[in-house]
């Protein structure tokens, strides 16, 4: 064995001659000669063909078991399996869909999904989600990715010993990713990593294997490595999109290997140099393109029917789908046809109303208001408003193609509601001085003719192309200034209703200005142009180009890559990732302590980072010792450092740099493959450190290679020594963690708190064990849907792609669920955690809350306090510390979420541990307790509970909670049910789906005697967040009096129910749903709540509506969307299903028309006026709320931007001619409310003003407790009595003004609202009433009247084949006929629909609900002031003693 090298000075060398023959110098050096029988018994044991398989069939065995073992367990979907399970789905179901991921993983595990029999049913809709219950085969799925991981290890392996290094330097590198729990976490679940990073160290094995074969260049082993390089480099990209680093990094590699075959002193032919590089053009660029390419041919060879990924596309890419929409329901547009158009990107419709822009804005900027212009929006819901008619600038035939609108036609668009003409011109936009306005011009008006032309310009259209609904993308360019129509996506002010802006891009070839016709409204002559290409053959799929399919595809990969950019409670900054300071939570079950938790193993990772620090080190160090003439390290080991190590460098190092660039979610599962090249670097600073020595030669010898003599390396006994200890220390740390990596029950959380080897990793030490946050979703509220409408025509969760506005193609991890909602940002919660409490914290906190609401209020919180024997000052000291806590919380986004008054049970643990410190005279702090609950050893404090004294609320109305029942919500009635629920309706068996419920008169006497008492009510109870994080949702809990079961119902099910009951029942009153948000915070989810309530109980007690066999349905129920695959649901109207008789038609009154225009001129001033109030008493009642306390969480409502400026209760929001006038000022007006309640720090510190003045009061007496003349004083004695009894009753003043807050925020405020909802559910009567009460009659009338004619004159010619045109005309005459007379018995029937709703709705609702509210709040009042009275004159009696002198 070589004895230890000596630094040596570098002799001068003398300048060689230039040869053509290939010297193996890399690796070679002179100084060092070895036999190999010389090198240690075990090294050499160890170095046998017989020994190395025995080691690495060893290691391959033990990466199976570990990825094996309880692969079925969790038997749930879990974490992102939700996204890459159901693309195998979609595979098997040959559906289209869109993923920012390349397809080759995805299809493999649709392969392995075929090869066991999954069928593709199975949807992986939510985390928690039954594979057992649902028969899904996926321990076979989960098999794929755990076969691919334990194979990485071999790879491993292999990359070492192909790199020269000895078996026992190689079995440790495959250690590192064998025992690294991370790495066995990915492989056992259905997610791309474990396919990523085993084709990535094939392609790092299959290029080493190639440049060993470089001095045997263009030999058939040559070629073959460097083709399978390739290979395995396409497959690596195409099963993630991160592989494209991999990429990067042979290329790289490659480069550096062109520049030293440049090199005239090794080879002066350049002919030479251009072999090698289109060589490696062929195998490393053509060849990996094919195969990448080849993935997305199969890709969509596979997907050729319609799916979710479908409105990603292109329309010409969508029609190439089987079922698509674009395909099926496209149609010609014409001129004179009356459409929708829709914004691409926002989704929101082109709209305009009456209402004209300010005459100067904000910035004193100059409007079009000297103009009569009015203002044109983005709207986010269907509206007549809505409506353009083409208008023609060019002569058109009568008849045929001529008349069809087609591509670069210049056009004009006419606002059919007010009879204008699109315009824009050069005047600034509201928001955006750069870009222009938009705005309309009067039809008769052509003073401004040019200004209203605009040019119809299709994306990547031809000339002529025929213009099309739903396919048709194109921009519309005004033709005098060359701009193109634009939508940014931000809301205009108060005076255009919160709308999106339009605008005129400057730029006329803008991509994101791009428009499509959602539907056709009518032809030129009124009708309905559904049938006008009936005769045209049946659409089959199109054809459209492989390439542009895959061009079009990887663009928008890249886009919606970097596109995701939200935040995420789990993600990480590339700086702490391969430190380990912070994992993921990929699935919980909080009922069995179970968790899936990704994280590393901690030692093989910071050996890792250890041994990355030293290999910079040894090149540094090197480095300046050669520029001082010193060679420390021999050549063949520096060789060896430079080059193969080197690769490993750059690997890890290609993998790992671009993240600190990329400004989208990052996770710690992106450091994975550099994690594995950081082990290959491990094993050769290990093999550095050990011996000088190395294996050499290693590359193949050449023809023309000059051979030089053979080297071993040796290191020893340490090495065999040093890898057992390592695989021991890895294995005992694989098995500390195994529980969160299988999902198992682990050590409890005390026992992970008080590891030793977790301290050193800060956040990582509490991470085990804690429970995953709630997360609170953040997105743009500016995309659409701002107001709501009427859901006549319009789903309102149109608007967005997604159901519950959530991008379900992220590549964000997926939160698992969590049961019961937390306060997620509250600071309090990370200080206890999961501790463990002692009994009396839970007794305490039982005795402040009696209702079980699972908070409580600072009053009762103080009572408690004060049952410990501390003195007033210390116990003010404790509520101090809360203060403190609250104002460093008062810069975080969402720290309203838990804001005092109102305090949770973990907020009101930790005042109690502040309590036991301070009775211990320890230091009371925040962080002491922290400590102390990181230990699981909280302080017990001594309480008396028995001197809890009793609260003196005078009211029994509870605060409105999270998760609490909602007993005040009913629009109609305060007061308990009284009379037996109503007939739930029937369901029409024979039909398989619903009827709409039983006839009813229309011409009774009304509603029964006291009906206000005899209303049933329906609570409406928000549960929390349910789902992953691409697809969380809100789930309301629904519960009535009829004795059945609650039922868990989503925002989307109350949308279907509306959907449908609003088709069945046009000509009712309806009150509006409250609107969809993106990131919605607490406080509008709370509104959105109360809307929910309100609007379910004014349908299930109107008298007609409520005996729908679907409202049974909804209620009763489990799931509504188990119910909704197996039962068909009629959508027919309900004048199709019931007459009016003689005598109810009788009792219509004549001059109803003059009826229903008294009600629409009162309408809006009702309207008005009826917001100022609610507007006002809200402000009254918060003034009041600020004299005493702030109210919780669940009551906190900033005014406008949850309520007026996405108007929950405006069924047809400021878009109609006749509402926005009278809602203008309402806006302007609501906007001064919300800017004088923005709360402050300040304001904050001063939430519990009663309670702390009570304290202080109490710390006052105290410090006098004895006089300071040292003798028993009466004065001073009397007087503190005195205060101390003023502190009482300030106490329960402060209890009185906080109950009475409350009690006018859930009854007078809710009544107010409820009156108001009944008008604005009127005005959407009306609307629809003026739209959907059109009919034919007149037109078919005089269609009969013609076709008899014809008839007549027919039969009198009787020419050939006149029979037969006899039997047609008679027939059509027949069906016309019979329609006029469906139409006729419609129109009756509308009119009686409409006496109802006013003489029996309307006329007793606006009545009832006034006398109820002002009952009630007379009633609320003087009870607060007798109780009020009775305080202060129990004050006035208990300090009648306090003496002056």
């Amino acid at each position: 064995m070589a004895g230890p090298s000596q630094p040596r000075q570098r002799k001068p060398r003398s300048t060689p001659e230039p040869s053509t023959d290939n010297v193996q110098d890399d690796e070679h050096v002179n100084e060092v000669y070895q036999n190999p029988r010389n090198r240690n018994a075990i090294e050499q044991l160890l170095e046998t063909p017989q020994a190395s398989v025995v080691v690495v069939s060893a290691l391959t065995a033990l990466a199976f078991a570990l990825r094996f073992y309880k692969i079925n367990a969790p038997d749930q979907v879990v974490f992102d399996e939700v996204h890459f399970g159901k693309f195998a789905s979609h595979y098997l179901r040959r559906e289209y869909y869109f993923d920012v991921h390349p397809p080759f993983a995805k299809m493999l595990f649709a392969l392995a999904g075929w090869f066991v029999g999954f069928d593709g049913n199975f949807q992986f809709e939510t985390i928690g989600d039954s594979y057992t219950t649902n028969l899904v085969p996926y321990v076979g799925l989960r098999a794929l990715p755990a076969i691919l991981g334990s194979l990485t290890i071999p790879v491993v392996y292999a990359i070492m010993k192909e790199s020269g290094y000895s078996t026992v330097i190689a079995a440790f590198s495959a250690a590192i990713v064998l025992f690294d729990n991370a790495h066995v976490t990915q492989a056992r679940l259905i997610l791309l990593d474990a396919a990523l990073i085993f084709f990535m160290s094939l392609t790092i094995y299959a290029y080493i294997r190639f440049r060993k074969l470089r001095y045997r260049e263009f030999s058939s082993d040559w070629w073959t490595w460097l083709i399978t390089t390739g290979v395995f480099m396409a497959c690596t990209w195409g099963a993630k999109v991160n592989g494209i680093l991999t990429v990067f990094t042979i290329g790289i590699a490659v480069l550096i290997d062109l520049w030293d075959i440049l090199d005239v002193k090794k080879n002066p032919n350049i002919e030479y140099f251009w072999k090698h590089f289109w060589a490696r053009v062929v195998g490393l660029i053509i060849v990996p393109f094919i195969v990448y390419l080849s993935f997305f041919y199969i890709h969509f060879a596979i997907l050729t029917r319609s799916g979710p990924g479908d409105t990603f596309m292109s329309p010409a890419f969508q029609e190439t789908l089987l079922g698509n929409d674009m395909l099926l329901n496209s149609q010609e547009i014409r001129y004179y046809d009356t459409i929708t158009m829709r914004h691409k990107e926002t989704k929101a419709f082109l709209h305009s109303h009456t209402e004209k822009y300010p005459l100067t804005y904000d910035d004193g900027r100059i409007s079009s208001q000297a103009c009569p212009g009015q203002q044109v929006t983005g709207y986010g819901h269907n509206d007549t408003n809505n409506n353009w008619q083409i208008i023609p600038t060019k002569a058109l035939p009568e008849t045929g193609r001529g008349r069809v609108v087609r591509n670069n036609d210049v056009v004009q668009l006419l606002h059919v509601n007010t009879r204008t003409h699109l315009l824009t011109h050069d005047v600034a936009s509201p928001l955006m001085p750069t870009n222009q306005e938009f705005t309309t011009w009067a039809k008769d008006d052509l003073t401004r003719h040019n200004d209203t032309l605009f040019q119809i310009v299709f994306n990547d259209g031809h000339e002529g192309q025929a213009f099309r609904s739903k396919s048709g993308y194109f921009r519309l360019v005004h033709v005098p200034t060359k701009v193109s129509m634009w939508i940014h996506g931000k809301q205009l002010p108060d005076w255009a209703f919160n709308q999106l802006e339009v605008n005129g891009n400057k730029n006329p070839t803008e991509r994101t200005a791009t428009w499509f016709v959602d539907g056709i409204i009518s032809d030129e002559n009124g009708e309905d142009p559904v049938n006008r290409e009936s005769k045209a053959p049946k659409k089959e799929p199109k054809s459209m180009n492989f390439f542009r399919k895959f061009a079009e595809l990887q663009l928008l990969m890249l886009q919606h890559n970097a596109g995701l950019t939200a935040s995420h409670p789990y993600a990480s900054s590339p700086i702490n990732w391969p430190f380990l300071l912070s994992g993921i939570s990929f699935w919980t079950q909080s009922d069995t302590s179970k968790q899936i938790y990704l994280i590393g193993n901690l030692v093989g990772w910071w050996t890792c980072v250890v041994t990355l620090s030293i290999y910079v080190g040894i090149l540094g160090a090197d480095l300046l010792a050669r520029r001082r003439g010193v060679d420390p390290i021999p050549d063949p080991a520096r060789n060896r450092l430079w080059n193969n190590a080197g690769f490993f460098f750059v690997v890890w190092a290609v993998h790992y740099a671009p993240f600190f660039l990329m400004n989208r979610q990052l996770f710690i599962h992106h450091y994975l493959p550099s994690h594995l090249a950081s082990a290959l670097i491990a094993g050769a600073v290990l093999n550095f450190v050990l011996s000088d020595t190395i294996n050499y030669p290693i590359s193949h010898q050449g023809p023309t290679t000059r051979a030089r003599p053979s080297q071993y390396s040796d290191i020893g006994i340490k090495g065999p020594v040093i890898f057992v200890i390592f695989c021991i220390l890895m294995l005992a740390m694989f098995i500390f963690i195994a529980p969160l990596t299988y999902g198992t029950p682990g050590p409890t959380s005390g026992a992970s708190n008080q590891s030793p080897c977790l301290h050193p990793l800060g956040s990582t030490a509490i991470m085990f064990n804690a429970p995953r946050p709630a997360q609170r979703y953040t997105g743009s509220s500016s995309a659409v849907g701002f107001g709501s409408g009427s859901f006549v025509d319009e789903n309102p969760l149109a608007n967005s792609v997604y159901d519950d506005g959530l991008d379900p193609w992220s590549a964000a991890p997926s939160p698992a669920p969590t049961p019961i909602p937390q306060h997620a940002s509250s600071v309090f919660n990370s200080v206890i955690a999961d501790a463990k409490v002692p009994p009396i914290y839970n007794a305490a906190f039982a005795a402040a809350d009696p209702s079980r609401l699972g908070e409580t209020s600072i009053n009762s919180l103080s009572r408690i306090l004060s049952t410990s024997a501390l003195p007033a000052a210390t116990i003010d000291k404790v509520w101090n510390k809360h203060i403190e806590t609250l104002r460093s919380m008062l810069t975080h986004d969402s720290f309203r979420l838990s804001i005092l008054p109102r305090v949770s049970k973990l907020e009101f643990f930790v005042a109690l541990a502040l309590v036991a410190l301070s009775q211990a005279g320890k230091d009371v702090s925040i962080e002491q307790v922290a400590a102390l609950s990181s230990q699981n050893t909280l302080p017990e404090p001594a309480l008396d509970l028995s001197r809890f004294p009793a609260s003196n609320l005078p009211f029994t109305t509870s605060v409105p909670n999270y998760r609490r029942d909602t007993i005040s919500d009913d629009p109609w009635n305060v007061t308990p049910q009284y009379g037996p629920p109503p007939n739930s309706g029937a369901i029409d068996t024979s039909r398989g789906g619903l009827s709409n419920g039983v006839p009813s008169s229309l011409a009774g006497t009304g509603l029964p005697d006291e009906w206000w008492k005899k209303q049933e009510v329906v609570r409406v109870n928000l549960l929390g967040p349910q789902g992953f994080i691409l697809n969380r949702y809100m789930v309301y809990e629904v519960a009535t009096d009829r004795g059945n079961p609650p039922v868990h119902r989503r925002y989307s099910e109350f949308v279907f129910l509306w959907d449908v009951l609003l088709q069945r029942y046009p000509f009712r009153l309806f009150p509006a749903l409250p609107p969809k948000r993106i990131g919605a915070d607490e406080q509008f989810l709370e509104q959105r709540r109360r809307g929910l309530a309100r609007a379910l109980n004014f349908v299930i007690n109107h008298p007609v509506i409520k005996d729908d066999g679907l409202i049974a349905v909804f209620l009763t129920e489990p799931s509504l969307e188990t119910w909704r695959k197996h039962s068909s649901v009629s959508l027919d109207e309900e004048s199709a299903s019931k007459r009016v008789d003689r005598i109810e038609e009788m009792t219509i009154p004549s001059d109803l028309e003059d009826k229903l225009a008294g009600v629409r001129v009162r309408l809006n001033p009702l309207i008005d006026q009826w917001q100022r109030i609610c507007i006002l008493a809200e402000r009254i009642i918060r003034r009041q709320e600020a004299a005493a306390v702030r109210s919780p969480p669940a009551l906190r409502r900033t005014y406008l931007p949850t309520h007026f400026s996405f108007p929950i209760f405006i069924p047809s929001p400021p878009s109609s001619p006749r509402s926005t006038a009278a809602s203008a000022s309402i806006f302007s007006e609501s906007s001064t409310v919300h800017n004088n309640y923005t709360p402050t720090a300040d304001e904050f510190a001063l939430q519990g003003d009663l309670t702390r003045l009570t304290n202080t009061l109490r710390a006052v007496v105290e410090v006098n407790g004895r006089c300071w003349r040292g003798d028993e004083c009466e004065l001073s004695n009397g007087v503190r009595l005195g205060l101390e009894q003023f502190a009482d009753h300030a106490q329960r003043h402060s209890e009185l003004s906080e109950s009475r807050s409350h009690t006018l925020l859930d009854n007078t405020l809710e009544a107010l609202k409820t009156q108001r909802d009944l008008y604005l559910a009127t005005r959407d009567l009306l609307i629809r009433h003026d739209r959907l009460s059109i009919d034919q009659v007149e037109r078919l009338k005089k269609r009969v009247e013609t076709n008899s004619l014809k008839l007549d004159g027919i039969r009198s010619a009787q020419r050939e084949g006149w029979e037969e045109e006899v039997d047609r005309l008679t027939s059509l005459i027949e069906r016309d006929q019979a329609s006029i007379a469906a139409q006729l018995s419609r129109r009756v029937f509308i009119r009686a629909s409409m006496w109802h709703e006013l003489r029996v709705v309307l006329h007793n609702r606006e009545n009832t609900l006034v006398t109820q509210m002002v009952h009630k709040f007379s009633r609320d009042e003087r009870e607060f002031a007798e109780r009020v009275l009775n305080n202060w004159v129990s004050l006035g009696n208990a300090v009648e003693a306090m003496p002056y002198e």
